[in-house]
């Protein structure tokens, strides 16, 4: 799922862009399945998910590809 974006351009025109469409927003779709083991930074406890997921990444640090 993204954010759409309008903008009307001097001429008149819309552009609609999705949140995903500008490359440096630094965000990437991410999918973590189910059984995925995980070790936790808060309490230091091994996890293992029961449900699949997917989302979106996003931050400073990341890096493309």
């Amino acid at each position: 799922m993204c954010t759409s974006v309008s903008i009307t351009a001097k001429n008149g025109y819309q552009v609609l862009g999705r949140t995903m469409d500008w490359d440096d927003l630094y965000v990437l779709p991410i999918y973590v399945p189910a059984g995925f083991q995980w070790h936790s930074k808060f309490d230091g406890r091994q996890y293992q998910n029961k449900y699949a997921s997917r989302g979106w990444f996003s931050g400073p640090r990341l890096r493309r590809y």
